[in-house]
């Protein structure tokens, strides 16, 4: 009994020494799983650092950029040279006013233009309506007429009375020497009474087409009394209205 029990006991012992080398050493057909994984975990190490790099190099290129852009919008060229500027358009809506103070002679029975107007231009609204203001003194008795864009104004008054001998209406006349009346007369609108206004000038409506449009004041020497007027201190002023 004995003996068959230490026999076994021996049998057992053999085989655990046989077993723990075969356990110990991994055979040919069993794969090393743990450098492998040491391996994998080196590459993806790797592989993490250098998109990290990237990252950073973007973000690098990315300022750089921006820097160049924002040197790029702050550099300004060298200022030219300012140009003459235009002529003032015509405002609508406001009184255009021009005066002209140089005296000016005319022999014509016919409305003619002299020197210095006065001229203005106006943008007509959609009404077609317009004031006018005019006055001048003149020597003698002489008539003063309304053009627009070199044409005769129609509306004006026609009256033989104020111009006999003038062909077309008047903004407004003067009287020749006579009892009351001085050889020098500073008359404007409107024509209604004597044919002008004495002191301050009152407003003339006309109708006219929309757009922008040229006034002036044009000269005669009216009744045909005299041989030639004289006329100075020219105001003209024209306002649209809606």
């Amino acid at each position: 009994m004995n003996s068959r029990l230490t026999v076994l006991a021996l049998v057992t012992v053999l085989l655990a020494a046989v077993a723990v080398p075969a356990l110990a050493a991994p055979s040919e057909a069993t794969p090393d799983v743990q450098g492998i994984s040491v391996r994998a975990l080196a590459k993806a190490r790797l592989a993490l650092l250098t998109a990290r790099s990237a990252k950073a190099e973007s973000r690098r290129a990315a300022r750089t950029a921006e820097a160049a852009l924002n040197a790029a919008g702050k550099a300004v060229g060298p200022t030219g040279a300012t140009g003459p500027t235009g002529p003032t358009g015509p405002s609508q809506g406001e009184v255009q006013s021009d005066f002209a103070v140089a005296a000016v002679t005319t022999e014509l029975e016919t409305f003619e233009q002299l020197t210095g107007g006065p001229t203005v231009s106006v943008t007509v609204p959609a009404s077609g309506l317009i004031e006018v203001w005019g006055q001048a003194t003149m020597e003698e008795g002489g008539a003063v007429s309304l053009f627009e864009d070199g044409v005769h104004m129609p509306g004006q008054n026609n009256s033989e009375i104020c111009t006999p001998a003038v062909a077309g209406g008047i903004l407004f006349a003067g009287f020749g020497p006579g009892p009351g009346f001085e050889p020098t007369l500073t008359v404007g609108t409107p024509s209604s009474t004597f044919c002008g206004t004495f002191g301050a000038p009152g407003a003339v409506m006309f109708e006219t087409t929309p757009g922008v449009h040229t006034y002036e004041l044009r000269y005669s020497i009216g009744c045909g009394c005299e041989p030639e007027i004289t006329f100075s201190d020219r105001l003209l002023r024209v306002a649209p209205r809606p």
